[in-house]
């Protein structure tokens, strides 16, 4: 308990009140706000009057932090606001903006600074502005949508996302526009893409837009800034993990910038406590005889502008994984050598004359080179071996429009998708199995269209999205309808109805249980008959309340999922242990209430999901609860912030999930998922100072601390069963484990 009382003290810091802000503007111009805030914050701001004079603000907000009220306007338009000092500003356009209206729904520093809950529903994650997250020192995307209310990760990594009770691969993740399959680095511990260049995330769980696709919970999409930089920025950082590069370089000014970022383990030469414990919780209770471990990603951007109207982005993305582990399990040992991989490429133009238009095309290939050998009473011969290998290539073009006229906005696109899916997994043991083999291509074609319609206290939006799969000639209709109403200006109600589809999904190789993490999962087509999309429906009610430092949102929804498809057992050639396909239910409320004390931000979440599936030969055709069900999650978060110095503290429970048990090797079918694991709690805490290291210099230095788990409850928070490969397995199960007690450490220069 040392950790908690130096964190405790650090966390007494003296705070001073700030006095609050009240900011109104009814359509007044940009320049007259800035002028006002300019005196109310002693700042400067430096624009081009031309470009910024038609600009009109509709903005309602109190609030003690300039930082806050330029993010809240950034949040709703394109004006880019960047810090030259701590004194002065300059003013970019990412598009042409002619009007802004900044509601009230509109929420910044929803969680943290650098989070904002956006009017319609999604919430935008700024990750240089990013405050600090407990248990994390070094930014994560996905740490970052983890605080949001309705996510959890079943498994404890930092990829692997539940949204509203669903997998999580029925996440679209994206980057610059670019589909991307890998699921992180570490066995999804660590995220693929590097935070620290300027970016920002839009999280879309609920009212999701009809230009994205193959998704049913939710869709990350990620994007690097638009904007040039005015001189050349460098940052390099390193954790207890890894090390990285980032610049921004404006190589012609206004007209051509550039962005890249490199990332890369330092494993193999130092094997720090963070890493050590990040691979016991992959490999819990497993003697490592023998490991190599190396990962790595590479970001490029670069943007043009020809002219005012008009943008170009180039967006070039690498990412790289291996590992080699050997493990003794009594007289046996097994050598496991994976590959995982994804490189992507991606151009967009927009063009905002007289209306927004846009064109993207993107490509990205995925692969994952799985292999596992085994070796007795230590012969220079495998006994048995288990190999996959799956690789996707995927192509997209896509046109989208946005229309604005009276009250109205009129959204409408076209996109093709293209892909190609290979899988090749066999397994050797006195008789070679060829357990699944496909190499399939998917045509997919899609028309959007929605109408946006505000008036005064209300916002509808009805829309629909036709999409034609030409593999199996079918034809689908999904509507958007949603609902707004603002009763004052404290309290706000939003309903949502919505349908989706997702053509391409990972294997589920058992209904009982989750793949570990380390043993690979396979992605697979929707090709027709017996796999179709996966559907989802859902309703969403969503309430907001707001009132001078108080902030509570609450969301009740159903969803209902159609042809969910799986094995039973594992891959094995027995009538009863083919692919099957099912529904399922998800019934769900996020509860989320927020208190802001002086530099304080105190929070409690609370999430409740209840989750079930149904298969026609499994358990008599009744529903079961699903294996990834974790019904009760309790966040409670205490944050203090100036602007040098950020403290967290963080305490989570989360309730047993189901699993089947397995009796003399074989499943208990009479109880499907009815026993439960333990209850699971961990307390989490960050410390990070932010200082220049010259004074007369623009170059800061920052530095940070993160105790995760600092209890060390490191006890099973998931089961993953060994599926029956062939005729003569006995089924087996390994359990997951949550991440031990484990310090982190961050250190960030930038110039």
């Amino acid at each position: 308990m040392r950790y908690c009382l130096i964190f405790t003290l650090l966390f007494t810091v003296q705070t001073i009140s700030a006095q609050e802000h009240h900011f109104y503007f009814n359509n007044i111009t940009l320049p007259k706000v800035l002028n006002k805030l300019e005196k109310e914050f002693e700042v400067k701001f430096s624009y081009p009057n031309e470009k910024f004079d038609n600009i009109k603000i509709i903005l309602d907000i109190k609030n003690d932090q300039l930082d806050s009220v330029l993010q809240i306007i950034s949040a709703h338009s394109n004006i880019v606001f960047h810090k030259i000092s701590d004194k002065f500003y300059y003013l970019t356009l990412e598009q042409s903006v002619m009007n802004v209206t900044l509601t009230g729904v509109t929420i910044n520093a929803f969680l943290i600074k650098g989070i904002s809950l956006l009017d319609n529903g999604s919430f935008k994650i700024d990750l240089k502005n990013l405050g600090l997250i407990p248990g994390n020192i070094d930014a994560d995307i996905f740490q970052g949508i983890q605080q949001l209310p309705g996510v959890y990760s079943f498994d404890g990594t930092s990829v692997n996302l539940n949204v509203h009770g669903g997998k999580s691969d029925y996440n679209q993740i994206l980057w610059n526009d670019i589909p991307i399959y890998h699921r992180g680095h570490l066995f999804g511990m660590i995220s693929p893409f590097n935070a620290n260049p300027s970016q920002t995330i839009t999280y879309f769980y609920k009212n999701i837009p009809l230009q994205y696709n193959n998704y049913t919970s939710s869709v990350i999409a990620i994007n690097t800034t638009d904007s040039i930089a005015e001189k050349m920025k460098v940052n390099f950082g390193i954790n207890g993990l890894d090390g990285d590069f980032v610049t921004e370089i404006p190589v012609i000014s206004d007209k051509l910038g550039i962005i890249f970022s490199m990332r890369h383990s330092y494993e193999n030469l130092l094997k720090t406590l963070t890493f050590k414990k990040y691979q016991e919780k992959a490999f819990y209770g497993l003697q490592i005889d023998k490991e190599n471990y190396s990962y790595s990603d590479l970001g490029f951007t670069a943007n043009y502008y020809p002219n005012k109207n008009n943008h170009l982005k180039l967006n070039i993305l690498g990412i790289n994984n291996n590992f080699e582990n050997i493990i003794k399990i009594d007289d046996s040992e097994h050598k496991y050598i994976s590959k995982n991989d994804e490189q992507g490429f991606g151009i967009k133009w927009k063009n905002t004359k007289t209306f927004y238009k846009s064109f993207i095309f993107s490509y990205s290939d995925y692969t994952l080179d799985y292999h596992h050998k085994t070796y007795y009473n230590s012969t220079s011969y495998y006994t048995t071996f288990i190999d996959k290998l799956n690789d996707i290539t995927n192509y997209n073009i896509q046109s989208d429009f946005i229309i604005p006229a009276n009250k109205h906005r009129l959204n409408f696109g076209l996109q093709s998708v293209f892909k190609r899916l290979l899988i090749d997994f066999k397994e050797y043991k006195d008789v070679f199995y060829h357990l699944e083999t496909e190499d399939n291509t998917a045509w997919t074609h899609h028309l959007y269209i929605t109408d946006t319609y505000k008036k005064l206290k209300k916002t509808f939006k009805i829309g629909g999205k036709i999409s034609y799969y030409t593999g199996f000639s079918k034809i689908y209709f999904d509507p958007l309808i949603s609902f707004q109403y603002k009763f004052n200006k404290n309290f706000t109600l939003q309903i949502n109805y919505e349908q989706q589809r997702q053509d391409i999904f990972q294997i589920n190789e058992t209904f009982n249980s989750n793949n570990y993490l380390y043993k690979g999962r396979l992605w697979r087509i929707a090709n027709g008959q017996p796999f179709y999309p996966i559907l989802r429906k859902q309703i969403t009610n969503t309430y907001i309340f707001k009132k001078h430092k108080w902030l509570i949102n609450t969301d009740l929804y159903y969803s209902y999922y159609k042809n969910l498809s799986g094995l039973y057992l594992g891959y094995l050639f027995e009538q009863d242990n083919q692919f099957q396909t099912g529904t399922g239910k998800t019934f769900g409320l996020d509860f989320f209430i927020k208190r802001r004390v002086g530099h304080f931000n105190i929070w409690l979440k609370y999430n409740f999901t209840q989750s079930s599936e149904k298969f026609d030969r499994i358990n008599n055709g009744q529903y079961f609860t699903s294996s990834q069900q974790v019904m009760h999650i309790l966040n409670s978060s205490i944050i203090y912030h100036n602007n040098h110095f950020q403290a967290g503290l963080s305490w989570l429970y989360r309730s047993g999930s189901p699993y089947t048990r397995i009796i003399d090797g074989y499943l208990d079918e009479d109880h499907i998922n009815e026993a439960k694991l333990p209850d699971f709690q961990e307390l989490n805490c960050s410390v990070s100072y932010n200082f220049k290291l010259i004074p007369s210099k623009d170059i800061h230095l920052k530095a940070g601390i993160s105790l995760r788990n600092i209890l060390n409850n490191h006890m099973p928070i998931g089961v993953s069963i060994n599926g029956k490969n062939t005729l003569y397995d006995e089924l087996s199960q390994d359990f997951i484990y949550s991440l031990p007690f484990t310090p982190n450490f961050m250190l960030r220069l930038s110039f």
